[in-house]
């Protein structure tokens, strides 16, 4: 390659010296070259002396070439070799291959930060709903045990979800920290390649690279500015759809989750705090079978009943309201389970009333029994004496005999059983002799004969076993 250059230096300097010295003959001369003029010259001058001499310049040209050559390829081989040139493309092979090396270790570089960016904003997406979680926990008022067990588990299942993403992107994350671990290997082997003189030279091969890094720079400030532009669409894009995501998530909450501002749903949920825990309800008394107020069909309906309202109301409540719906659920739940206990509670009140009626009852059939018991008694002697009376009057051939005056409108009489006696009919009380002191109304009535006074002596008052003497009228006969 060096003597290639010779040759082109040679050529380069006859021509100019040939071309110099044409000119300095044309202005020597003073005139223009007529080529018609010289053409008609030389058809009348037919020398054979420039044919000649044209001839041995050529000759001598073709000679002096011929010299020149052979010279210079003595020299040339004579030459010792310089293999500076080749070490200059060695180095730019190895440069290059450092470069391109560099380049692969920035790209997987690049790739295992979009892993690790992935990863953070799933993360991060994670925290955001666990902590949109415990403020919606926290705005339902909740007991303070329950709000801390629902914290716990809202923290768990972020927890766990974190976890999650982890192991799904495990696999590539690992891939990716690897290729980075391999094209650092292979970049760190190559640059230890460079010597401390190439590393100079590297100097002048990265002047020659100037002009490609400065188009390459123009190129990738266009593009820069391109994608700028198209960032800042983006946001704005971002910006408007987040503005409109925001007004329809509040036109959702006010609709589905509203707040309550009438006095009434003030007055009920207006400071509201759960309580801590709910007694039982109480059970169904037995007696309320016996006594037909209530049946196991009933019971179970009941039952059933409460489980599932309870079970809806805490499917409800575990959805993440807002505003006045998770207060109004609490007291919903809270107005159930106390109209509920209240009900319970009227029945095993009812339960304990029929207990006690049934006790009472029981003992009055006691003293209803015994009551009779001496009833009979009583009649088995009133018999006993009203049969001895009748016979003393029969014997005696009376009419009958005031048992009991007391009551004047209801006097205890007995009449002779032989003797007809009518509702209404008229008997005289006898004390001596023939004249009454007394006119007496009979009244006859279960089986019995009572009589009541319709006219008594002045002075006279009627006493126990005074006779009386019954009228007899001739239907009664």
């Amino acid at each position: 390659m060096g003597d290639d250059n010779e040759i082109t230096d040679l050529v380069r300097r006859e021509s100019s010296s040939f071309l110099e010295a044409a000119r300095r003959e044309s202005q020597s001369k003073g005139r223009l070259y007529n080529v018609d003029e010289e053409f008609a010259k030389t058809k009348k001058n037919h020398s054979f002396l420039v044919l000649g001499v044209t001839l041995c310049t050529i000759i001598m040209l073709t000679v002096a070439a011929m010299l020149v050559t052979t010279i210079i390829r003595r020299r040339a081989d004579a030459a010792p070799v310089d293999v500076k040139a080749f070490a200059d493309l060695n180095l730019r092979d190895i440069l290059g291959d450092t470069k391109h090396s560099e380049s692969t270790l920035e790209q997987a570089r690049l790739e295992l930060s979009r892993v690790q960016d992935e990863i953070d904003a799933g993360i991060q997406a994670v925290q955001r709903d666990y902590e949109a979680s415990v403020s919606s926990i926290r705005a339902r008022a909740y007991p303070a045990a329950e709000e801390s067990s629902r914290i716990a588990q809202a923290s768990a299942k972020a927890e766990a979800q974190k976890s999650a993403l982890q192991k799904r992107y495990a696999a590539e994350l690992a891939a990716k920290k690897a290729a980075v671990d391999k094209a650092q290997k292979e970049y760190d082997a190559l640059n230890s390649q460079i010597s401390e003189s190439d590393k100079a030279q590297q100097k002048a091969l990265d002047n020659q690279d100037a002009l490609y890094d400065l188009e390459k720079k123009k190129l990738s400030i266009s593009y820069e500015g391109r994608i700028a532009n198209l960032e800042a669409a983006r946001k704005s894009d971002a910006q408007a759809m987040k503005a409109q995501r925001d007004q329809l998530q509040r036109s959702l909450i006010e609709r589905f989750n509203p707040t309550f501002t009438d006095s009434t749903s003030r007055s009920l949920l207006g400071g509201w705090k759960e309580p801590q825990s709910y007694p039982e309800p109480k059970g169904f008394r037995p007696s309320l079978k016996t006594a037909a107020v209530i049946d196991d069909r009933t019971i179970a309906a009941l039952n059933l009943s409460y489980t599932d309202y309870l079970f809806l109301s805490h499917s409800l409540r575990s959805v993440s309201y807002v505003n006045s719906v998770p207060q109004t659920l609490s007291r919903m739940e809270y107005e159930t389970r106390t109209s509920t206990a209240a009900y319970r509670e009227a029945l095993d009140k009812s339960g304990q009333v029929i207990e006690k009626q049934t006790q009472v009852i029981a003992t009055q059939a006691d003293e209803i029994a015994d009551l009779e018991k001496r009833l009979k008694v009583s009649e088995d002697s009133l018999a006993q004496y009203r049969w001895a009376v009748a016979q003393y009057a029969l014997q005696n051939r009376e009419g009958g005999y005031v048992v009991d005056p007391r009551d004047r409108d209801r006097m205890v009489v007995a009449i002779n059983p032989a003797l007809p006696v009518a509702d209404g009919g008229r008997a005289f009380v006898i004390r001596s002799g023939d004249t009454p002191i007394a006119t007496l109304r009979l009244s006859v009535g279960d089986g019995q004969i009572s009589a009541s006074v319709v006219k008594l002596v002045e002075g006279e008052s009627i006493q126990p076993f005074d006779a009386i003497i019954v009228e007899v009228s001739a239907g009664n006969r």
